[in-house]
């Protein structure tokens, strides 16, 4: 069997083992990838680490706005205080930080986010 055939052969194989590789990742990308959106995760974490900045926004699979930090919490805390809120309580067991602006008060999911990150749920920012 010469190159050429070998190269001809070759090359439907690779596209045949490439869509079956998109196909199986289409069909269990949630398990892949979890309730957030891949690339968003990607760029939430090229903000925070290349960028520098302290606070990422992102949305998961369900559109709701997902603020991610890299290791604490301060930073949203920060940007709350700027839009005037308090933290008033942090429940470290349910996962949940607790802030109040007069007399409207917010409770903020947060929950671990990959190695290091941190994230928070429908923050009011």
């Amino acid at each position: 069997m010469t190159k050429l055939q070998r190269f001809i052969i070759a090359i439907p194989a690779v596209l045949l083992l490439a869509g079956i590789g998109m196909v199986w990742v289409f069909a269990n990308w949630q398990s892949l990838f979890g309730q957030y959106r891949p690339m968003e995760a990607l760029k939430a974490v090229y903000t925070l680490e290349v960028k520098g900045e302290s606070v990422a926004m992102m949305h998961n699979i369900d559109n709701d706005t997902l603020y991610v930090t890299k290791g604490s919490i301060t930073p949203l805390v920060d940007q709350m205080k700027e839009q005037g809120y308090e933290l008033t309580a942090q429940d470290r067991t349910a996962g949940r930080l607790v802030f109040q602006r007069d007399s409207h008060t917010v409770s903020v999911p947060t929950q671990p986010f990959w190695r290091g990150y941190r994230v928070f749920i429908n923050p009011p920012l």
